[in-house]
C-alpha cells in the first residue's frame, strides 16, 4: 500500500488533499490523543522498576589513614616523622546511592480489528474510513478518464496517519509531533512535558570537606560530603490539543453501502474512536509500530545519558601531628569531574 493524500473540504465548497500544514495539525492531534492514553508507558517507582537496571552513583573517598610513631629523635624532622605519599593508600570509591526507579507498563487494547483489515461502518460500529483520489483511470469511472474517490485500505490508514506518528513518538522527545514519547532531562521543567520524577542523581565529592585535622586513626577513611548534584527526570510530553482538519468519508446512511450519499466530514466523534485507539494499538503489538522502553539495549536514545562521575585525580597527601608518638597522613580526593558510567533510556521500535 501506500501513503496516500486525505481529501479535505475548502472553504465548505469544494474538495482539497491535505496540505503538509493540514497533515501536520492532524498528526499532532492523533499524537495527544494517544498521550492522553498510552498503551506503552513509564512511570517512576520507589524501587525495583523492570526496565532499568541498578544504576549506582559514586563518588571517591579518602585513602586510609596511617599512623607513624615518627623516628623518635628528639627533633621533630617533619614530614619524615610520617608515612610517606609512596606507601599511603590512594584515594577509592564510595557508593552513594543506588537507583532502580523506572518501570514500564504495557496496555492491550485488544481491538478485533487492527492489524491487517479495518472493517467498514456496516461491519463494526467503528465509522468510516477516509478517502483519497485514486489517480487517473482509462475507464470507470469517467469513459474518457478522470479522477476516482476510494476509500482507504488498511494499510493506507496505517501508512498515512498512523506510522508518521510513530516515528515522531520514537525520534522525537520535547516536540509537538511527539505526545506520548517519555525521555530523559536534566531539566525540571519542560513544554507540554510532565516531570514525572528523578530516576538517577549523579554527585563527586567536595574536595574542600576533607581536612587534616579529621584524619584518624590508622585504617580509618574519611568520606567527605557529596557536591555537584545532577538530577536526571523522567519525562512524558503530553502533546497538543491542536486545531485540525476532518478528513472526507462516503456517507453511507442515507442510501446504503451500495448507494452511498455522496462525501461527508468525518466527525470528532468518529475521528476519536478510529484513530485513538488504532495508535494505541499499533504502538502496543503493530508491525513495525510496536515500541518498547530499555535501559543500555537496542533502539533510539530518549534524552539525556545519565552518567556516574567521580573525580580522577591519584590524591593529595596530607598529614596531622597528633603527639610525638602519633604522626598521621592521609590521600584525599583531588582531580577533575570525569564519567565513570553510563545509562541511557532507549526505544525500540519492532
Amino acid at each position: 500500500m501506500a501513503v496516500r493524500l486525505p481529501l479535505l473540504t475548502q472553504d465548505d465548497e469544494a474538495i482539497k488533499e491535505w496540505t503538509n500544514a493540514d497533515r501536520d495539525q492532524v498528526f499532532k492531534r492523533i499524537a495527544y490523543c494517544y498521550a492522553n492514553n498510552p498503551s506503552v508507558a513509564l512511570s517512576v517507582v520507589a524501587s525495583n522498576g523492570n526496565i532499568s537496571p541498578v544504576m549506582n552513583d559514586t563518588r571517591m573517598q579518602s585513602g586510609t589513614a596511617h599512623t607513624s610513631v615518627g623516628n623518635q629523635n628528639t627533633t621533630n624532622d617533619g614530614d619524615a616523622e610520617y608515612v610517606q605519599e609512596s606507601s599511603t593508600g590512594e584515594p577509592t570509591s564510595r557508593t552513594e546511592a543506588t537507583y532502580d526507579k523506572i518501570h514500564e507498563t504495557t496496555s492491550n487494547p485488544n481491538l478485533n480489528w487492527g492489524q491487517t483489515s479495518y472493517p467498514g461502518n456496516f461491519e463494526i460500529p467503528s465509522g468510516p474510513k477516509p478517502v483519497y483520489y485514486e489517480g487517473r483511470t482509462t475507464g470507470n469511472p469517467g469513459t474518457n478518464g478522470g479522477y476516482s474517490i476510494r476509500e482507504m485500505a488498511f494499510q493506507d490508514i496505517l501508512d498515512t496517519f498512523i506510522t508518521p506518528v510513530v516515528t515522531h513518538i520514537e525520534t522525537g522527545n520535547a516536540g509537538v509531533f511527539c505526545g506520548g514519547a517519555f525521555f530523559i532531562s536534566t531539566a525540571t521543567t519542560l513544554s507540554n512535558c510532565t516531570n514525572l520524577g528523578t530516576v538517577y542523581t549523579d554527585t563527586i565529592s567536595d574536595v574542600n570537606s576533607f581536612s587534616s585535622g579529621s584524619i584518624g586513626t590508622s585504617g580509618t577513611v574519611q568520606t567527605g560530603t557529596a557536591t555537584g548534584d545532577v538530577d536526571y527526570q523522567l519525562f512524558k510530553n503530553d502533546g497538543v490539543e491542536e486545531t485540525y482538519r476532518l478528513p472526507l468519508v462516503i456517507d453511507y446512511t442515507s442510501n446504503g453501502v451500495n448507494d452511498p450519499a455522496g462525501l461527508r466530514e468525518m466527525t470528532q466523534t468518529e475521528f476519536q474512536a478510529f484513530f485513538c485507539p488504532l495508535i494505541r494499538q499499533q504502538i502496543y503489538n503493530g508491525t513495525g509500530n510496536t515500541l518498547r522502553y530499555n535501559i543500555n539495549g537496542s533502539g533510539t536514545t530518549k534524552g539525556s545519558a545519565m552518567t556516574d562521575t567521580r573525580l580522577d585525580g591519584s590524591g593529595t597527601w596530607n598529614k596531622r601531628f597528633v603527639n610525638a608518638n602519633d604522626y598521621r597522613s592521609q590521600e584525599f580526593p583531588n582531580g577533575t569531574r570525569q564519567t565513570v558510567e553510563t545509562w541511557t533510556l532507549k526505544v525500540e521500535r519492532t
